[in-house]
Order: structure tokens, then C-alpha cells, then sequence
């Protein structure tokens, strides 16, 4: 028996498994198409299947850019789905529940390292630039974050994209496009962070102030 595919898009057959009553076996396919003498399918052979498969999927689903790498990527991983980069200090609108003592408005934000693996997000602050491998990691100063900087998105779960671009623009669109509810974490920042938007507020702020960030256990390079 001679296997050909009828489209040129079609990759090549590595095996094949054919079903003889009640017997499962499967054949490698030759190089000219042919199938070679069959095995029966065993323990061992569903493993060696298992693993062709996820080899294939993961190589299926590796990233890539769509055009030159920005310069704030700190790390990506295209096999792993692996991104860091870091925002720049900004004005950002952040949304609250309505039963919060926090009113929805514009307020300064820090510099942000963002940290996305498998559609999973972690978020940090840092007091500068995120260049360097020892920049030092501080707590997101926001709700809906734990103390190890793991993000709880809620309903708002990230896309299962296909480029790092995607994942770049998408994991911004989630986070600050969600409603903050709860917080994750007893600290958050120096001071109360009730305190540190009502003041912003107040005084118009148009920077955050470093000082009130609370500092981790953990650098840059523990991320990557």
C-alpha cells in the first residue's frame, strides 16, 4: 500500500495506525510512501505516540515577531511562550469596583515588569529603568495582585496568541481594562494604598512616588 497526499500542504506521514478487528497496529511510513511491516500498539508505543504529539504541538504553537523585537522586551522564550518586558512610568486610567473607597480616574503609575508564560501574567514595580539583571523587584502597587506578583485577571483571561506582539499588547488590554475588586496581598505599598490614590488625586499628581513602593525578595533574574 502506497500513501500519497492529494495536497502539496500536506507534510509528509511519519506513521500511521490501522485497526485490524480487534488488533490496533501501527506502520512507519517509507520514504516513498509505503508502510512498513505493522507492530502491535503496547504501553510502550502509546508514550512514544504522546510524546511525537506534544513535540509537534509545542512546535506548532512557538512564537514569533511579527517585526523587529522592541527595545523594552527584557527576555522571550518562543518554545515556553515566554515573555518580559517593562512599560515606562504614565498616566494610566484604572478601573474600581463601585463598593471600593476607590474612585475610577486617571492616576500616575510606576515603571511595570510584566512577565507572561502560558497565558498566565505576573506584574512588578521597579524604582528605575529595568535594565539590568539585579534591578530590584517591588510589589505591582495595585489590587487584584499577590505578594508573589501573581495577577488574578478573573474573568478576563488572556488570548492564546500567536505572536509576541500579541501577548505584549493583549496582557496591557486585560489588566488594566479589568475592574480592580480585591486585594490579594495586606501589602501593597508603604503606605495604605486607599491613602496613596486619594492623595494622588488630590494633589493632581502627575508621577508616582517611588518611595511608596514595598520591595520583594526577588531581582530581575529570578524572572527569566
Amino acid at each position: 500500500m502506497t500513501i500519497t497526499p492529494d495536497n502539496h500542504n500536506i507534510p509528509s506521514l511519519d506513521f500511521t495506525i490501522a485497526v485490524y478487528g480487534n488488533l490496533a497496529m501501527y506502520h512507519n511510513v517509507n520514504k516513498d510512501g509505503t508502510l512498513a511491516a505493522g507492530t502491535p500498539i503496547v504501553q510502550e508505543n502509546i508514550h512514544r505516540f504522546a510524546e511525537i504529539l506534544a513535540d509537534k504541538k509545542d512546535t506548532m504553537q512557538e512564537l514569533e515577531w511579527e517585526g523587529i523585537m522592541p527595545r523594552n522586551v527584557l527576555y522571550c522564550n518562543a518554545k515556553k511562550r515566554k515573555v518580559i518586558f517593562y512599560t515606562e512610568p504614565k498616566m494610566q486610567l484604572l478601573n474600581f469596583a463601585d463598593n471600593l473607597p476607590i474612585q475610577t480616574a486617571v492616576y500616575p503609575i510606576p515603571y511595570l515588569v510584566w512577565h507572561v508564560t502560558n497565558q498566565t501574567l505576573d506584574l512588578y514595580a521597579t524604582m528605575e529603568k529595568p535594565t539590568a539583571q539585579d534591578t530590584h523587584l517591588f510589589q505591582a502597587p495595585f489590587l487584584n495582585i499577590s505578594g508573589n506578583g501573581d495577577v488574578c485577571m478573573g474573568t478576563a483571561k488572556l488570548e492564546d496568541c500567536q505572536t509576541f506582539e500579541e501577548i505584549i499588547q493583549d496582557a496591557q488590554h486585560k489588566f488594566f481594562d479589568s475592574n480592580f475588586t480585591h486585594s490579594n496581598e495586606d501589602v501593597l505599598a508603604k503606605r495604605s494604598i486607599v491613602d496613596i490614590y486619594a492623595e494622588q488625586l488630590q494633589t493632581k499628581a502627575k508621577s508616582f512616588d517611588f518611595t511608596m513602593l514595598q520591595p520583594t525578595d526577588k531581582k530581575l533574574h529570578q524572572l527569566i
